[in-house]
């Protein structure tokens, strides 16, 4: 929607490149489909003319990388944007190029889209995202302490709790020796309440459904008690990334 009043625009301006350098503050870098996703906007365009005036401001920059298979533009948090905006980043690190990884880039992006979707529907005030990659994990463990490392935390506040949602993009799916202690670490976090619910992003509905399979059969192995049934099938929610959308 075109917002026509002066006043207004300005404000919504400001607010995206808020926005924009949160994310990059939560992820280190992105594309520019990744923070158009994030705005909300229907067109690259517009995201893209923030992000020229952020390069040119010195707070992002952008960087181009590529391989025999792979040619991609990131979008990343310089040194001056961090300082600027007061982020505290893995202790205070920028975006620098050599840092990336092109082979577990796919999972990288997609994993962001996840935390985008998730953190706009999960009604909750003062959120947080926690990236496995980026490492700063430590910082929270006052709320809760992993063995296994999820690939991202959303923390946030309703009007009464903290409340941790745990993310796993699974765009290749384990088998279920290796998903029994994550599922057990997860199901005890669950019972003392250091958790809330544990979403897997799967590629499609064959993944979906083999890893539904494999959750059941888990459940009678881990679960003590009878009554802990209904908090195993409330915790661990199942989605493909065709929710993400457009």
């Amino acid at each position: 929607m075109l917002i026509t009043d002066p006043i207004s625009r300005a404000e919504q301006a400001i607010k995206n490149r808020n926005t924009i350098m949160i994310f990059l503050s939560h992820h280190r870098y992105s594309t520019l489909e990744n923070i158009r996703y994030e705005l909300g906007m229907k067109s690259k365009a517009s995201a893209s003319r923030i992000l020229k005036k952020l390069c040119q401001e010195g707070h992002v920059k952008k960087e181009e990388l590529s391989d025999n298979i792979t040619n991609v533009t990131l979008f990343g948090v310089t040194r001056k944007g961090l300082d600027t905006y007061h982020f505290n980043l893995d202790n205070n690190k920028p975006f620098l190029k050599s840092r990336v990884s092109l082979r577990t880039l796919n999972h990288t992006l997609t994993n962001q889209k996840v935390g985008s979707l998730l953190k706009k529907s999960a009604r909750l005030t003062d959120v947080r995202v926690i990236n496995a990659e980026i490492g700063n994990f430590k910082q929270y463990e006052h709320i809760m302490k992993f063995k296994h490392r999820p690939d991202l935390v959303l923390v946030g506040k309703t009007k009464t709790d903290i409340v941790v949602h745990v993310i796993e993009t699974e765009l290749t799916l384990k088998d279920s020796k290796r998903y029994h202690p994550i599922l057990k670490e997860y199901l005890q976090l669950r019972r003392i309440n250091k958790i809330s619910t544990v979403w897997y992003f799967v590629k499609n509905e064959k993944a979906k459904e083999r890893l539904r399979q494999m959750i059941d059969k888990l459940k009678y192995k881990l679960i003590k008690h009878r009554d802990e049934r209904e908090v195993w099938d409330h915790l661990f929610r199942i989605e493909t990334i065709a929710l993400l959308g457009k």
